[in-house]
């Protein structure tokens, strides 16, 4: 497994590294800025996994083709296992990385400052479980309130981390900024803990006529047109959020089989409408116009001076 996140002495780099070991499979560290890498290491040690963000699966199929001249399925790689960012569980991103690859993507979710990747999918891929019930109590409350919510399916809010054995820097009703949906209390698997998806951080929200948006929510609707759309959006902010007056401005970028670009921005624009019930003026952009991350996707640029 070829690891293309960060290799610090964080939470979510040697706990990763070690993970990756005790499972039997070799652990090949490349860590980010180094797609030249990446490729070599795919082409001479055979990897058939990559550990990465779904922004950088993405990017490094566009990589591939643009500097290695290859199709990225020729790199043989079977696996994605994403996270650190909202993606990999939004079922149009899912889509376009196993089709660029031919490969399996599965979302996993943690923490830097508590846990690793605690949450993670099963076969069934209906959810990200939870796998740290004897290290780690969670509770889901109302990131406005502070209310906690019951864990049931279809609850919304903020999870909170409760550390249980940790002796170095034990945290209590720790607020993670991530807001999750939960999807779940059962599987097909057999696992009876709860699954749940990230739909983008509390922090990161807008307010649009009253109304909460979260900019992966953004990405999911345009990326519903794939391949009409590639998938890449930026949200364009003239003034400090979270406030946002309507329309909210939305840049993305045509995919190659788009014809009326007209037609498509108004489906573009009323799917936003129907879907996020908000108000939206897309800004269409021939594919690759918008900026490429080997880290974490930026979906939201500032046209505005920070003080």
């Amino acid at each position: 497994m070829i690891h293309a996140t960060s290799l610090t002495m964080f939470a979510g780099g040697l706990p990763s590294k070690d993970a990756i070991e005790l499972i039997g499979a070799t652990f090949v560290p490349v860590g980010t800025g180094a797609s030249e890498k990446v490729v070599l290491y795919a082409k001479s040690l055979h990897a058939t996994a990559i550990h990465c963000t779904p922004s950088y699966a993405i990017y490094l199929a566009d990589y591939v083709r643009r500097e290695a001249k290859m199709d990225p399925r020729e790199l043989g790689i079977k696996k994605f296992v994403c996270g650190a960012e909202p993606g990999a569980g939004i079922p149009a991103v899912r889509a376009k990385i196993t089709e660029e690859w031919g490969a399996r993507v599965t979302e996993g979710l943690g923490n830097a400052d508590m846990v690793p990747i605690i949450f993670a999918e099963c076969q069934d891929q209906s959810g990200m479980h939870y796998n740290g019930q004897e290290y780690v109590y969670n509770e889901i409350i109302d990131p406005e309130s502070g209310e906690v919510l019951p864990i049931e399916t279809g609850v919304s809010g903020e999870l909170i981390y409760t550390s249980l054995e940790r002796e170095c820097s034990p945290l209590l009703r720790f607020r993670t900024r991530d807001r999750v949906t939960i999807l779940g209390t059962s599987c097909k698997c057999g696992r009876t803990s709860y699954k749940l998806r990230c739909v983008g951080r509390t922090d990161d929200m807008l307010i649009v006529l009253g109304v909460n948006v979260f900019p992966s929510a953004v990405r999911d609707v345009v990326s519903s047109f794939y391949p009409q759309m590639t998938g890449e959006v930026q949200i364009l902010l003239d003034q400090p959020g979270p406030g946002v007056k309507p329309p909210l401005r939305v840049m993305a970028e045509v995919g190659t089989e788009a014809q009326d670009q007209a037609t498509l921005q108004k489906k573009v624009e009323e799917k936003i409408k129907s879907v996020l019930t908000v108000p939206a003026a897309v800004q269409l952009v021939p594919a690759g116009t918008l900026p490429r991350f080997e880290m974490k996707g930026q979906l939201i640029r500032k046209l505005y001076e920070e003080r």
